[in-house]
């Protein structure tokens, strides 16, 4: 079934995501931080087609480079797809203190015909990879992901 290296990289990858392995406590805490105890703001609540939306929240972990992890902040929205406008948005952020409050603006991209209007539901999400350097093998492991929180926003 598996041989020698496959083996190997089994074992890493299981040992990443067990409770207190290479990952630690702190990334499985990581998975509770959606809760109302990092909240996710959003403001304006209500805008236009060319409406800045400013998303706000708390680092609950450092992003950037930590052990043999790479840790982003990734900031989605999405909201009614239509032509002529901009349904979704996609921001990373990749350096952060924890405990730091962290700002980003969602415009919608020049050129296009702003927001399509309706309700945009988006999500913080703490990404962790792997960090690999070239003359070594990389572990085969499942990108880590857990949502810090979840805000949304209307345009009318």
């Amino acid at each position: 079934m598996f041989r020698g290296r496959q083996l190997a990289w089994l074992v890493v990858g299981l040992v990443a995501v067990a409770p207190g392995g290479w990952l630690g406590s702190e990334a499985l805490a990581a998975g509770a931080a959606g809760s109302s105890r990092h909240p996710v703001t959003v403001s304006p609540s209500t805008g236009h087609a060319r409406t800045a939306f400013a998303v706000r929240f708390r680092a609950p972990l450092a992003a950037g480079p930590v052990a043999s992890l790479n840790r982003h902040y990734w900031i989605t929205a999405s909201g009614p797809s239509r032509a002529g406008c901009d349904a979704s948005r996609f921001v990373v952020i990749s350096r952060a203190r924890k405990g730091e409050r962290e700002r980003v603006v969602l415009r919608p991209r020049k050129g296009s015909g702003g927001w399509c209007k309706g309700t945009f539901h988006g999500r913080v999400v703490l990404v962790s990879t792997p960090i690999c350097h070239p003359a070594l093998a990389c572990p085969a492991f499942v990108d880590m992901a857990s949502t810090v929180g979840r805000f949304s926003f209307k345009v009318r």
